[in-house]
């Protein structure tokens, strides 16, 4: 295990092909924030199922554009807490238009729909349904 750092935070990485670490199939997967109405939440920017967001400016990783991760592992780097309560995960649909830090799945794109939101048995069932690295 890596710590690596951003503004002062520690997240634990792994290196690539470690032994032991689980791939989940290609997907577009979203942390977000619940709110008491209903919406999600990331960061300062409220999102609704279904309804397209975006942002405008140069896209640069942790600085400017809509964060996702493409393996689902990747998610609990950056989100922490009781799943449902603390943060959700939707699965979601991006525009071409995006980079990645090559780091690990994290990218950020111009514009994001979050389709559907993982219920806890989904979550589950996809985290278990990883191959072996």
């Amino acid at each position: 295990m890596i710590l690596r750092t951003y503004e002062g935070y520690y997240f634990p990485t792994y290196p690539r092909g470690s032994c032991g670490l689980k791939l989940v199939k290609n997907g577009v997967y979203k942390a977000f924030c619940p709110t008491e109405s209903g919406k999600l939440k990331c960061l300062n920017k409220e999102y609704r199922v279904g309804k397209k967001s975006y942002v405008r400016g140069r896209l640069e990783i942790c600085r400017n554009g809509i964060h996702y991760c493409t393996n689902l592992f990747d998610i609990f780097i950056y989100y922490h807490g009781y799943y449902g309560v603390d943060f959700v995960i939707a699965e979601c649909e991006v525009s071409d238009e995006n980079i990645s830090d090559g780091i690990d799945s994290k990218h950020c794109a111009r514009w994001i729909i979050p389709k559907h939101i993982l219920t806890v048995e989904e979550l589950i069932k996809q985290l278990d349904e990883g191959e072996e690295r």
